[in-house]
């Protein structure tokens, strides 16, 4: 391709090929500007040089000489700037031949490009359909599959449900038996739980009428001892009264006729106390065991009462007995019967007036220490321990009423 038949545009920087504008590129500004800075160095030293030969001359005296070095400058200037002019365009010529290789160049190797950019989507649109035809092939055997197994499953389901169906029927049917078993085993059941009930209330029976039965006869026993106590007291009482009538007659013997006692003569002794006969009769007799423990028991009996003032009269000498009972579980516990109007009921429904004789102990128990000693202090409630101990550490301290 030869320079004249290229086309250049300055405002865009671009060179067109003669060919009907075939190929394009972008113009090299590098050189063009390297050649625009040659030019106008070149322009630059001209004028210096022509400012320097004008400077040097007279104006007057070289007019001639002046015109013709200045016309033979104006020649060589020319003749420079054709030179220059030459050199310029022989180095575009130069780059634009240069261009235009390049051109050839990035032409062939686009075109080389485009095959190759062809070659890789005919071998990308030959794998895509390959591709493809393999997806529906897998698609169509996945379907097949689905068939098989959505068949199978089917057949799992029905032959699953008739196995259900006859279970249920086989459970239904066992249900049934077991049913049966047990209305069979409820009805002997029931029928074994009527015989023992039946057995139950004969033994409760027997029962109630063996403790009534002991309930009469230690209500008997109760009565026989506390007629026993009473014909005791009447004898005591009845003893006493002959001892304060012997005294009495023993110290009438002695007063002088005046009625008064002898002058330094001291007053009747009884031989076997050592104490004045006035005081002979006001002293109160000794407490037993056998009366205290009697007494105990009657808490639990119709005379209750009667114990309770026997114990209150005891006092101190009741106390270590009361505190033995409260914890008691022989005979000093509470019957098993109660005393209604005078009468003995047998005990099928404890009474509700009744309380356990542990209770009614440590009742009695605080109104003798309440009421028969001068201790002021708290009391146990109804531990036998807390008692005990209480006893243990107060006894020796607290004075009782005689």
């Amino acid at each position: 391709m030869s320079p004249e038949a290229l086309d250049f545009a300055p405002e865009t920087g671009h060179i067109t090929t003669g060919n009907n504008g075939e190929s394009a590129q972008r113009f090299d500004w590098e050189v063009f500007n390297n050649m625009l800075r040659f030019t106008f160095a070149l322009l630059a030293g001209c004028l210096f040089l022509a400012a320097s030969v004008i400077g040097a001359e007279s104006p007057a005296s070289q007019a001639p000489e002046r015109e013709e070095k200045e016309a033979k400058k104006e020649q060589e200037r020319k003749a420079k700037a054709d030179k220059d002019r030459k050199a310029l365009n022989d180095y575009e010529r130069q780059a634009m031949e240069e261009l235009a290789k390049k051109d050839q160049r990035t032409i062939e190797r686009e075109a080389k490009r485009g095959e190759e950019k062809k070659a890789k989507e005919d071998k990308e649109r030959k794998a895509a359909a390959e591709k493809e035809k393999k997806a529906a092939q897998e698609k169509e055997e996945k379907a097949k599959q689905d068939q098989e197994q959505k068949a199978k499953l089917e057949e799992e389901k029905k032959a699953k449900e008739e196995k259900e169906k006859k279970a249920a029927e086989e459970k239904e049917k066992k249900a049934k038996q077991e049913q049966e078993k047990k209305a069979v085993e409820e009805k002997e059941k029931k029928a074994k739980q009527d015989q023992e009930k039946a057995a139950k209330e004969e033994k409760e029976k027997k029962a109630a009428e063996e403790k009534e039965k002991k309930a009469k006869q230690d209500q008997e026993k109760a009565a026989k001892e506390e007629k026993g106590s009473k014909a005791a007291e009447e004898k005591e009482k009845k003893t006493r009264q002959d001892e304060e009538k012997k005294a009495t007659v023993k110290k009438k013997g002695r007063e002088p006729e005046q009625g008064g006692t002898t002058q330094g003569e001291p007053p009747a002794v009884e031989p076997a106390t050592g104490k004045p006969a006035e005081e002979q009769g006001e002293a109160k007799p000794p407490v037993d065991e056998a009366t205290i423990r009697f007494a105990i028991r009657r808490l639990s009996m119709s005379g209750w009462r009667e114990g309770q003032a026997q114990l209150l009269e005891a006092g101190r000498a009741a106390v270590p007995f009361l505190i033995d009972a409260m914890g008691s579980e022989g005979e000093t516990a509470a019957p098993a019967a109660y005393n209604l109007g005078g009468h003995t009921k047998a005990d099928t429904g404890r009474a509700s007036r009744q309380r356990p004789l542990s209770e009614v102990c440590a009742e009695v128990l605080t109104d003798i220490i309440r009421t028969r000693s001068n201790y002021k202090g708290e009391l146990p409630a109804l531990d036998q321990k807390a008692w005990r101990d209480w006893w243990a550490a107060n006894s020796a301290g607290i004075t009782f009423a005689k």
